[in-house]
């Protein structure tokens, strides 16, 4: 039995975040969750996630922040990370950004899991 890919939320909205600790949980995957960037960066030094889906606008650190000092705790090995941003253009906000793609807020939940299996599929080949 193969074991159940782990997604980390970053998500500082509790209502987003419990939502898709729920979607997910439902849909068979490992799930932790974090509310703000610090809180996050302490989980990846205990596990590595499979995937992150990452809020842009954070308290305390953006997404951008949060990106940069996840991948220096993760020197060998990288999570992708699915942006999630409420941005007017996202394509602007996730320009320049070590991430395998965004997805604009308010999103479908369909979509995500969409997204989600794409990004798991692409990392395992």
């Amino acid at each position: 039995m193969s074991k159940s890919p782990l997604i980390m939320i970053v998500e500082d909205d509790s209502a987003i975040r419990e939502m898709l600790s729920w979607f997910l949980l439902d849909e068979g995957y490992e799930v932790i969750a974090a509310c703000d960037g610090d809180r996050a960066l302490s989980l990846i030094s205990e596990r590595r996630p499979d995937l992150i889906l990452l809020d842009f606008r954070l308290p305390g650190m953006d997404g951008s922040e949060f990106i940069s000092r996840s991948r220096e705790l993760q020197k060998y090995k990288s999570s992708p990370v699915l942006l999630m941003t409420a941005s007017a253009a996202p394509g602007n906000v996730a320009q320049g950004l070590d991430i395998c793609d965004w997805i604009a807020k308010p999103f479908d939940l369909d979509d995500m899991a969409a997204q989600i299996q794409i990004h798991l599929k692409t990392q395992r080949h």
